[in-house]
């Protein structure tokens, strides 16, 4: 089965026009070394399983960057987490695979043990220790500047399934899961209209409000418009069209400036912040284990990493919470277009628990319509590639009890 594997920032994204529409041009070298990262853990995934040929597209001119500082060779063995985890099983016979990305230091791992795995940013960089399949191809193939949507458009028709990553900012998601759909290609992601709700925040916590669920009070501002008087502080102001925390702020006093951006302004809810994963196909959700996210302290807060939440209770609340979210979504999707009763793919829900046991406190933030940054300590947990089980849901195979889903490993974005 073929798969193309596409990365807006790896895959020649910010060497396009949308980059400085987007304002992302400022946050180069974080989304880069983000973006990298989950690249190349999508395909050493996906290597994980025989059955999957996949094809890594990646903007000719960091390869060139990264080729004049890093020899294209074999890497030397690294230190396998998994294989510490599993020392007490048999072991089983591995076989040799030559990859052809350049290693650099990358994003971190931290292990239940207190390893420190690093992943280089090279793709195909064997970080996981899932034997190694013979019959399994990850290539790479560069694409040249300008050329990022037609590389992705004729690569994606000869495909089984494409997987985009890509912000939802400026219709970026969006432009480029409707460009493979329209040229046939199959794409891992929702319907465009799941995505129009998801991409902006006031309309997806008006459609998760309407169905019910749980969400903080607040409303949307103009640009330059500042929060209402007299709103309850601290307050939580985020841009209402943004991914990966751009534009999100603490409001601690109500003379902050205003926001050049259509922003949303919310009550402040204490808790632990939490995100989960759901995979989604034809015969339903499958929520996977829910990973702690950290922060930095600070007014304009960044992303650190996750971890995975043990606590029981929270899981399951966790998880039914995130499946109330989706569905509210995929039927607002539905009332605006019949085709999208069905979401496929992955979608990240952010949420914040409450510390009683009964979810009252609970609040749902956002949902991602796109893989999100915690497939790096999800997969690299799981033991059978995530991408296989992504495209085995999407295609209406699989059962309920039939994914043993491991906990998460931590890891560090600082």
């Amino acid at each position: 089965m073929r798969v193309v594997a596409y990365e807006w920032c790896s895959s020649g994204g910010l060497s396009g026009p949308d980059a400085s529409q987007s304002g992302y041009g400022h946050a180069h070298g974080r989304l880069l070394r983000e973006g990298w990262a989950m690249l190349e853990a999508i395909a050493a995934d996906a290597a994980r399983d025989a059955s999957l040929d996949v094809t890594v597209l990646i903007d000719e001119s960091m390869l060139d960057r990264r080729e004049q500082t890093a020899a294209i060779r074999k890497p030397e063995p690294q230190v396998s987490l998994q294989a510490e985890l599993n020392k007490s099983r048999k072991p089983e016979p591995q076989a040799e695979r030559a990859f052809d990305g350049p290693s650099t230091p990358g994003i971190f791992l931290n292990s239940p043990l207190g390893l420190r795995l690093g992943l280089p940013c090279g793709v195909g960089a064997p970080h996981t220790s899932a034997p190694a399949c013979p019959s399994a191809a990850v290539r790479r193939l560069p694409v040249q500047r300008g050329r990022e949507i037609d590389t992705l458009i004729a690569e994606a028709r000869g495909a089984d399934w494409t997987l985009i990553v890509a912000p939802e900012t400026d219709g970026i998601l969006a432009a480029r899961v409707s460009a493979v759909r329209a040229a046939g290609g199959r794409v891992l992601a929702p319907h465009e209209a799941f995505l129009a709700i998801a991409s902006d925040k006031q309309a997806t916590i008006d459609c998760l409000a309407a169905a019910g669920v749980a969400v903080p009070a607040g409303r949307s501002l103009a640009p330059l418009e500042a929060p209402p008087a007299g709103f309850r502080l601290p307050a939580v102001r985020k841009h209402r069209g943004s991914a990966g925390g751009d534009g999100l702020g603490i409001l601690r006093s109500a003379n902050v400036a205003t926001s050049r951006a259509a922003s949303r302004v919310e009550s402040f809810v204490a808790g632990t912040p939490v995100g989960v994963a759901v995979l989604c196909g034809p015969g339903g959700l499958w929520p996977m284990p829910p990973m702690r996210q950290r922060f930095s302290e600070e007014d304009f807060p960044r992303y650190l990493g996750s971890e995975p939440w043990n606590d029981r209770p929270g899981t399951e609340r966790a998880r039914r919470l995130a499946e109330r979210a989706v569905t509210a979504t995929v039927r607002a999707a539905a009332s605006r277009d019949a085709a999208a009763g069905t979401v496929l793919g992955w979608v990240g829900v952010d949420m914040i628990l409450g510390a009683r046991d009964d979810g009252v406190e609970d609040r749902v933030l956002e949902i991602n319509p796109r893989l999100t940054t915690s497939f790096l300590g999800l997969s690299a947990a799981q033991e059978e590639s995530v991408v296989a089980t992504m495209i085995a849901i999407a295609e209406g195979r699989g059962g309920r009890s039939g994914f043993d889903w491991k906990p998460g490993i931590a890891f560090s974005l600082d």
